[in-house]
Formats: structure tokens, C-alpha cells, sequence
């Protein structure tokens, strides 16, 4: 029983079941006193009643499954399919259908455990592969749900479309964004192999994040891949991992990612410090170690909200003093490079929390940085390590969102 005050009622109107509005009343109240017995303002033989008119309800609305709780709703559609007409399981099996798009991680839990939908190959189910048309797949993808679309990969369920037919229903069917679609089946042509979701990043996995219709993730890594041009059509992109090729220079059309907020160009071919990615000014987190770069462009002052900067394992000689004006840069990390003196600039990022800068020679460090408050500085001149890019394999936040 939900006890909803009158003013938060309007929270409500986007809901499309009572479990939808059960995570809503979770999200507002939890640990407040709309949970605790005190305020409760009906007596039990009221809230029996209640439950026994939510029932009828439900009954006499032919079982809509919406109406109830899902914990309670399908259990009690299992027992009646089990006693009832041929009727009964039909309309059993058209109400989970009817769920699945919108399935929560806890509904959709409920579904495989307890043997309505095939959990694993050969498993007994009460609605089997077969009973899920092309057009059900393609309407379940096209509902956006990355749980569910994790689901139908898993359980290849995906193979009854065509790869075009797949990207086009995750976008949701939508005309104008046919040309994300051509990319993801370039990308696909390119590396020779299926990109599919992953919903927890794994680096030696290639494939993307979708939300809400949109790819928000996408990783291709250690697969000879040179940019395609298309890449600026898949402008929500927020995150985008693409280590370990042998990438020289990035497309005029990456400009267009102007969602980006994390970048992983680690161990590419760049000589230069790309100038498509000054003009990202989402940019968060940018990690270019293990290239060829020899200097930094002074347009990086442009990237005001990057917080994270990792330039280990290039040949950089020097830092522009424009480098102050990074005013949210938390960490830089400039190991292993040629560079003979810090800019005093440096000292000004307030933000500054770590700085790395061993492995370079004779580096002459400022006496304002040596002195700066709360800033771990790194600097052992003679550093014997075993330095390689798999430590930027792991600097990910996948499920930031």
C-alpha cells in the first residue's frame, strides 16, 4: 500500500504501472516518514478492503497486469493459468510480452527465475523463443531498454533480424537517424565482427551503450581501426574508447561529438595532439598516453571542463603556459616524456590534485608547485618501471550516467 501525500501527487503522472509507481515512491520517501507504521492513515480491515477492490480491479480489467504489483499480478496469473482455459495462457503469455519493454531490473529478474521467458538454452518456459515474432524483437529493442536489449543479445533472440534491421530498431525506427545507423554497420565492415551492447565494460569486449534510443558508449579497441568520417553522427556519444589501433588523426567530423565527456586514444600512432578534440569543450576526461605527440596545442586551454589528463609515454618537450586555464583539472599525468621544466602556470589550477611527472629527466619543477597546498606531485627523476597502456585500459566510468 502506497501512502502518497496530496502535494507529491503530480510526481506521478508519467507512470504506466504500479511498479513504475512503486520505485517512484521508493526514490522519493526512502527513509522518510511516509515509510514508517506511525503515519499509516487507514486501519487493517481498510486496507484489506483496499487490497480486495485493487484485486477486483484487476479482474475485471482482464488481468492487466499494470494494475498490481508484478510480484503479486504474474504469481497469481501462474496459478490461474494452471486451473484455467486455454484463454488464461494466452493472455498470460500477451501480459509479459506486454511488460517486457518496460521491464525494470527486478521484474525482469522475476521473469527469468521463475521460468516465464527462457533464462538459458534448453530451459522450460512458459513462453519459449518461438513464441516471439520478428517484429517482437524488433519492438522490444526499439523500446530502449539497455536491460532488455542485454537480455535479447544474451539469449540470441537478436538473430532473427538482419544487422541493419538491429541498429535501425535500437535507434527506434526513427528516419532520421539512418545515417547512425550506416555507421555502426561501417564500423562493423571495418573490425570484422558484431558490435553489440555491454553494460559493464569489459576492455578486452568491443561494442556500445545505448539510452533511451541513443548510443551514449562505444568502444572499438586494438582492431587496426582508422576513424571513419561517420563518426560525428553519433553526436550523444559521451564515452568513446579507442586504444590500441593504429589511429594518426581523427576525421574534421569529431567535432561534432560535442557530448563527449571521455575520450581513450591510449597507445595510437598520433604525432600530434589532435585539434578536433580542443574543440570538445564537454570533455572530461582525456587520455592520450603511448602515442608519438611531441608537444600540447595551446588551444587545450579551451577544454574547460577537463578534469582528467593523462599524456604519459609520448616525446612532449614542453607545457604551454595556456595550460592554466584548465580550471577543473583534478589530474595530469605527463610521465615518461622529454620535458626539461614545469610552467609556473600550473601552480594557479586551484583544482590541481595530482600531478605526474616521472620519468623525465632532469625535470626542473617550479618552486610554487613543490609548495602547492593539497597536491601530490610526483616526480622521481630515476624511475625504473614496466609502463604499459593496460593501466588506461581500466580507467573507465561505464555506467556514469
Amino acid at each position: 500500500m502506497l501512502h502518497i501525500p496530496k502535494a507529491d501527487i503530480s510526481s506521478y503522472d508519467q507512470i504506466n504501472s504500479i511498479d513504475e509507481a512503486y520505485e517512484v515512491y521508493h526514490t522519493l520517501y526512502e527513509g522518510k516518514i511516509y515509510d514508517t507504521e506511525e503515519k499509516l492513515i487507514i486501519n487493517p480491515e481498510q486496507e484489506f478492503w483496499a487490497h480486495s477492490s485493487n484485486l477486483q480491479a484487476w479482474a475485471e480489467n482482464n488481468y492487466d497486469s499494470r494494475l498490481i504489483h508484478s510480484n503479486l499480478s504474474f504469481p497469481l496469473l501462474k496459478e490461474l493459468a494452471k486451473h484455467g482455459d486455454s484463454s488464461i495462457i494466452s493472455l498470460f503469455k500477451e501480459e509479459i510480452k506486454k511488460r517486457l519493454p518496460s521491464a525494470n531490473s527486478n521484474l525482469l529478474t522475476l521473469f527469468q527465475t521463475e521460468g516465464y521467458i527462457p533464462y538459458y538454452a534448453g530451459m522450460a518456459s512458459i513462453l519459449k523463443m518461438e513464441d516471439f515474432s520478428r517484429e517482437d524483437v524488433a519492438k522490444m529493442l526499439e523500446a530502449g531498454n539497455p536491460l532488455l536489449i542485454n537480455y535479447l543479445t544474451e539469449m540470441k533472440f537478436i538473430n532473427s533480424l538482419t544487422r541493419e534491421e538491429y541498429f535501425r530498431s535500437l535507434l527506434g525506427g526513427r528516419i532520421e537517424k539512418e545515417d547512425q545507423v550506416n555507421c555502426m554497420l561501417q564500423l562493423e565492415k571495418m573490425i570484422d565482427d558484431p558490435l553489440n551492447i555491454i553494460l559493464l565494460l569489459d576492455y578486452s569486449m568491443n561494442g556500445f551503450y545505448i539510452y533511451r534510443n541513443e548510443f551514449t558508449a562505444l568502444s572499438v579497441s586494438e582492431k587496426n581501426l582508422n576513424v571513419p568520417k561517420c563518426i560525428g553522427s553519433l553526436k550523444n556519444l559521451k564515452k568513446l574508447y579507442l586504444f590500441g589501433n593504429h589511429i594518426e588523426n581523427l576525421p574534421d567530423s569529431f567535432t561534432n561529438l560535442q557530448n563527449l565527456e571521455q575520450i581513450n586514444l591510449a597507445s595510437n600512432n598520433l604525432s600530434t595532439f589532435p585539434s578536433e578534440i580542443c574543440k570538445i569543450k564537454s570533455l572530461k576526461t582525456c587520455i592520450l598516453c603511448y602515442n608519438k605527440l611531441r608537444s600540447i596545442p595551446d588551444d587545450i586551454k579551451n577544454l574547460r571542463n577537463l578534469e582528467y589528463l593523462d599524456l604519459d609515454g609520448n616525446s612532449i618537450t614542453e607545457i604551454p603556459q595556456s595550460i592554466e586555464k584548465l580550471s577543473k583539472l583534478e589530474s595530469l599525468k605527463l610521465c615518461d616524456n622529454k620535458i626539461g621544466y614545469l610552467p609556473t602556470e600550473l601552480a594557479n589550477i586551484e583544482s590541481l590534485k595530482h600531478l605526474d611527472v616521472c620519468g623525465n629527466e632532469n625535470i626542473a619543477i617550479p618552486k610554487d608547485l613543490e609548495e602547492k597546498k593539497d597536491l601530490k606531485l610526483i616526480a622521481l627523476i630515476f624511475f625504473w618501471s614496466f609502463r604499459f597502456y593496460e593501466e588506461s585500459k581500466n580507467f573507465y566510468f561505464w555506467n556514469s550516467y
